[in-house]
């Protein structure tokens, strides 16, 4: 997960995730930090000096690509994204992580699998499941993102939203920006690994 404002970048990274199986990243940015989780457990923090208002203005936030244009953009399959207006705590993203980890499951427990209060603080939340197809359709409080991706294949739970690497991504909805903070989780199946 990289944070980039104007040439300033902030990074924070795990062992290379394995491909073609289902593995469950969360990134939070806020606090003055920035930490990457994989599979419920902390894999790197780094300092962050940008603030919330940085990164909305950061010519837009996305899900599967960065905002340079000559970065390289994620192909594979991705599932069960939530994205917070609010910083989860690594309780809270461990029990994410557990709520929904067995991958036999049948469906997602939204109840379950959001440990966040949505009407905490004023932070708002979004849930994109793609179980309607490739659109990033918020099955919690409406806030849709949009996606150039058309296709979806067999998920993590239920369907999942599969990007081809080349130029397909999920544009976020900019109203998920206005909080203190900011988390992103979801499920991910890597086609290939790119450095």
């Amino acid at each position: 997960f990289t944070v980039y404002e104007q040439s300033t970048g902030a990074h924070v990274n795990a062992p290379l995730t394995p491909v073609k199986k289902w593995v469950h990243l969360a990134a939070t940015f806020g606090n003055g930090k920035m930490a990457l989780y994989v599979n419920g457990e902390l894999a790197d923090e780094a300092d962050l000096e940008l603030t919330m208002e940085d990164l909305a203005d950061a010519n837009g936030l996305y899900v599967g690509r960065s905002n340079w244009i000559a970065d390289p953009l994620f192909k594979g399959a991705m599932d069960e994204v939530i994205v917070a207006s609010s910083v989860f705590t690594a309780d809270e993203i461990a029990a994410l992580y557990s709520a929904n980890a067995p991958a036999e499951a049948a469906a997602v427990d939204v109840a379950a699998a959001k440990p966040f209060k949505l009407s905490a603080a004023g932070a708002d939340a979004a849930y994109y499941t793609f179980e309607n197809g490739a659109e990033p359709l918020d099955n919690v409080s409406g806030l849709d993102s949009t996606t150039n991706a058309t296709g979806t294949a067999d998920g993590h739970t239920g369907a999942a939203l599969v990007l081809d690497g080349t130029d397909q991504y999920i544009d976020l909805n900019p109203e998920l920006f206005g909080g203190d903070g900011l988390t992103i989780s979801l499920w991910v199946n890597p086609v290939e690994l790119k450095d």
